[in-house]
């Protein structure tokens, strides 16, 4: 309790604000002191000795102004901890020795009696003596409040034996004085205490309220799983290294195998392998400016760029050490990293209005497409393709899709009697801008965009146009793209489209393709049972090569699933082909779904896929895309390869 109110025993928060607050305030104690002191000396000059109106006095104002002095010097800049109670201990044991000094020398000047002072009738020089040791006490108080523990010692050591010193040897008036100045000096220390709990108290909840302010913006700006940096705090950092002006790299990540552990091991395990792999990222990049996880597996990296050279081995570090399989639970769970590299240099990207993060996007997304697990750095060309994308996605929102888009067919024909069953729709675009646009460059793009759902829409109107004037036993395949089996309000188009259309719903298989398998799975199952409930059916495309697992198969239970051209490219060159599309084949009956290869090209792969009991075939070797001949849906026509080779 005694440590506390002489300030002895206060946290290193209120040492320092203590000290802040009473730099600001010496040169005003100082001043008023030194012409406190300067006053007394000059009304007993040439009557009091030399010693005492010149010698004394001249010493303890030097001392003074030597010391606000010092102190108008710190009067900014930082002050720590230990700097703060040093100067306090200072403050002390200085105020203990001006305090004695003072008092002595008010007392000498007191005893003895030099009469009125001139100009001032009534007032004697050994009231002026009494009034400067009142005047000191009150001074000090008032503006060492912020330094208790000196305001203290000098209350004590002034007041106390002055006033003492009063009431034994001084007049009925000094002892009324002496009264007078120890009441006033209690109630100031009352003053003080209330004034020093006060302000601790407040800097101790400014301190708290800086903990809860800290602890805010780092959950604002950290991901709660992993402890890095969060999309917030990447787009921050990206922004202020941007206007810095400076050079450095950006690296975006996408985690390659993470939605199967996600399917087969449960969120639990897959949050736990994000923990890791982000630990084994940070740790690949200790001078990296920003290290984010920006999605579910997505991680962005901001590093400095000194030379290609050592981005490149930055990105084969982080590739390898995300490539070691992870253990956990007693499981042994393998995954991969892709990623996008864009180099910046932030003066010309403002100079041009670059875009460094899509720049990232793009290798990274041509990391994906062109083989998993490895790392591109953004080049020109990859420039020239941007901009194709974006004249491309320019021209097909100005579209006229229902009179630029054409379809094309491709039969289906049956592996027991090579009758055709059915044909697949294939859009074509021809643009009267851009001229002949592919379908693998127009419709990753119309994915990427808003454009999607009316595309889908003009090709399900044309193909059931067409399927109208097939017959009963000819079925049309369509594909659907993700964001038509994400969107309700498309899927209900669809089914009402396919009702007033006249063609039997049983008769339209609706594909998709397994981009859409990266999305919630939940919503996938309830537009496949939108599909399922008016007669329609369901097939996975290309399956086995992006994001089907056991478990998408067994929540869609799909009417068909088609083996995807690689693996059929494969035969007679990779025994492992034979082996895979026989394990396809195995799971399709075993589920009950009917099994199709793509790509089939030559007789050879026809009566591979003939012997592993694949139920329908599609290729070049049966038919190319095009328009539907009439007389190849005849009950009796045979697709013989020869004919269509």
């Amino acid at each position: 309790m005694i440590r506390r109110l002489l300030s002895l025993d206060v946290c290193d928060e209120v040492a320092v604000a203590q000290i802040e607050a009473f730099r600001r305030r010496v040169p005003i104690l100082y001043a008023v002191l030194s012409i406190n002191t300067i006053a007394l000396a000059a009304t007993h000059y040439g009557f009091a000795p030399p010693s005492l109106s010149v010698y004394i006095p001249s010493a303890v104002v030097a001392l003074m102004l030597a010391r606000g002095i010092q102190w108008y010097r710190v009067r900014h800049g930082n002050i720590d901890a230990v700097q703060a109670r040093r100067m306090i201990r200072q403050t002390t044991i200085l105020a203990v020795l001006l305090a004695l000094a003072m008092l002595t020398w008010g007392c000498l000047l007191y005893d003895m009696d030099y009469g009125i002072v001139p100009n001032a009738p009534g007032i004697t020089r050994r009231g002026h003596a009494v009034l400067y040791i009142g005047l000191t006490v009150i001074c000090c108080i008032s503006l060492l409040m912020h330094v208790r523990l000196a305001a203290l010692i000098i209350t004590l050591i002034v007041t106390v034996p002055f006033c003492t010193f009063l009431l034994i040897s001084g007049t009925s008036i000094e002892r009324a004085v002496a009264i007078n100045l120890g009441l006033v000096a209690l109630g100031m220390l009352y003053v003080l205490f209330v004034f020093s709990e006060d302000f601790e108290a407040l800097v101790l909840s400014k301190k708290e309220l800086q903990a809860i302010g800290f602890h805010q913006e780092r959950l604002a700006n950290t991901d709660a799983l992993t402890g890095l940096s969060n999309r917030r705090r990447f787009f921050a950092v990206f922004d202020e290294m941007m206007s810095d002006r400076g050079r450095f790299a950006l690296l975006s990540m996408d985690l390659d195998g993470f939605k199967q552990i996600n399917d087969v091991h449960g969120h639990p395990v897959g949050d736990a392998a994000l923990v890791e792999i982000a630990g084994r990222i940070s740790d690949c990049v200790p001078e990296a400016h920003c290290v984010a996880r920006v999605g579910g597996d997505e991680f962005c990296v901001l590093y400095p760029l000194r030379s290609v050279d050592e981005l490149a081995g930055v990105a084969e570090r982080i590739v390898t050490a995300c490539s070691t399989p992870i253990v956990l639970a007693h499981k042994t769970m393998a995954v991969g990293v892709s990623i996008g590299i864009s180099e910046v240099d932030a003066p010309m990207e403002c100079a041009t209005h670059g875009n460094p993060i899509e720049r990232a996007d793009y290798a990274l997304s041509h990391v994906k497409q062109s083989g998993r697990g490895r790392y591109e750095i953004f080049a020109p060309h990859h420039e020239q393709s941007i901009r194709r994308r974006s004249a491309v996605d320019q021209a097909l929102r100005a579209a006229d899709l229902d009179a630029e888009i054409q379809l094309v067919f491709q039969p289906i024909v049956c592996s027991e009697t090579f009758e055709i069953v059915g044909y697949e729709a294939l859009a074509r675009w021809h643009s009267p801008v851009l001229g002949e646009v592919s379908p693998a460059e127009f419709i990753p793009v119309a994915e990427q965009g808003d454009t999607i759902l009316p595309l889908t829409r003009a090709v399900v109107a044309k193909a059931l146009a067409e399927a109208a004037h097939w017959p009963e036993r000819i079925q049309v395949k369509i594909n659907l793209s993700a964001r038509d089996i994400a969107d309700h309000a498309q899927m209900l188009w669809f089914l009402g489209f396919l009702e007033r259309s006249g063609v039997a719903a049983t008769r339209v298989t609706f594909e998709l393709t397994e981009t859409a398998f990266g999305g919630d799975l939940d919503g996938i199952s309830a537009s496949v049972g939108l599909i399922r409930a008016t007669g329609a059916r369901l097939a996975i495309d290309d399956f086995g090569i992006g994001y089907s697992s056991l478990s998408y198969v067994h929540r869609l239970d799909p009417d068909l699933i088609k083996i995807d051209r690689s693996f059929v490219q494969r035969l007679g060159q990779d025994r492992s082909a034979v082996s895979i599309i026989k394990t396809m084949v195995e799971m399709c009956r075993n589920i009950g779904a009917r099994s199709l290869a793509e790509g089939v090209e030559t007789e050879a792969q026809r009566d591979i896929l003939i012997a592993l009991g694949v139920e329908e075939l599609q290729g070049y070797l049966f038919g190319r895309p095009g328009k539907v001949d009439p007389t190849m849906m005849d009950e009796d026509f045979v697709c013989q390869p020869p004919r269509f080779a």
